[in-house]
């Protein structure tokens, strides 16, 4: 008895969904190593506790807990008490076509083309992948450096 979710990998998987999740990931994880310099520099003023030990795994473990919640989403469980925050989700531009292109020959990561289901996959693995890397950095230290 498990929980079955069907995704078309053909559909899911090509390179601008993989560019999409790389940077959901990469965005995740940098704005998680901001906030922990921030914690580190205002409420760890003493060093009680090391970044590494319990700044790494607590962010580790919040992401996973998001993995999770996405993956909960997708099986189609819906969470009542978060219906009112999609006020704050972006609203999708009619022409997605038209976006702002760097001065290299490659295009942006392209949000708007994604349907809601892939939105929920990239979320998804992009929490999947900076906690993950988060808790393979903590376990390390753990393990080797303490």
């Amino acid at each position: 008895m498990g929980i079955d979710i069907k995704i078309n990998t053909k559909k899911f998987f090509r390179l601008e969904t993989a560019r999409v999740v790389a940077h959901k990931a990469l965005y995740r994880f940098l704005l998680g190593l901001v906030f922990l310099m921030l914690w580190n520099m205002l409420v760890n003023k003493n060093n009680y506790y090391s970044i590494f030990e319990l700044g790494f795994f607590t962010l580790g473990v919040f992401f996973l807990g998001f993995a999770w919640k996405n993956y909960l989403q997708l099986d189609g469980i819906r969470l009542y008490g978060f219906e009112d925050m999609k006020i704050f989700k972006r609203k999708k531009k009619d022409n997605p076509n038209k976006s702002m292109v760097d001065f290299v020959d490659e295009d942006t990561p392209q949000f708007d083309n994604l349907s809601d289901e892939e939105e929920k996959i990239a979320c998804f693995f992009g929490n999947l992948f900076a906690g993950s890397v988060y808790m393979i950095i903590s376990i390390i230290y753990i393990c080797f450096f303490r």
